[in-house]
């Protein structure tokens, strides 16, 4: 109370009743910021939570196009690791891909000789689950 009379003084307050107004309006002044502040914080926390679902979700795409990398490296066939990079590390649906690998080649013939390596070494699966993941993210 003595530090409230101090601050009333030094305001020029001498009545009791605009000592308790001025003190009601810094309380209520100061609440205000403070809930500003939380929310605030509160804010900085929901985007930190995003951050950290990116990065894991961009740890995981990395991991999968790592994968796919590899196993496009491991293909003996020039022509057949064109087809396999540019339809699933970029992404290129067939026309694209025949139109990058140039020579005349077909879309169709591109999905074909893809199709047909695959069915080769039977991994159509892990290729189609892996392209489909990286797809949906």
């Amino acid at each position: 109370m003595f530090d409230k009379i101090i601050v009333a003084s030094l305001l020029g307050c001498v009545n009791k009743k605009e000592v308790i107004f001025i003190f009601w309006a810094l309380k209520h002044n100061q609440l205000y910021y403070m809930n500003r502040e939380v929310k605030m914080w509160e804010h900085e926390l929901e985007k930190l939570q995003y951050e950290n679902a990116i990065q894991s979700k961009l740890k995981d795409i990395k991991k999968q196009r790592n994968e796919i990398m590899s196993f496009i490296e491991k293909i003996d066939d020039s022509y057949l690791r064109q087809i396999m990079f540019y339809r699933h590390v970029q992404g290129m649906n067939w026309t694209q891909v025949s139109m990058h690998i140039g020579g005349n080649n077909t879309a169709d013939g591109c999905r074909k000789a893809h199709d047909r390596y695959l069915k080769k070494i039977n991994a159509v699966r892990f290729v189609r689950s892996a392209y489909d993941n990286v797809k949906e993210q």
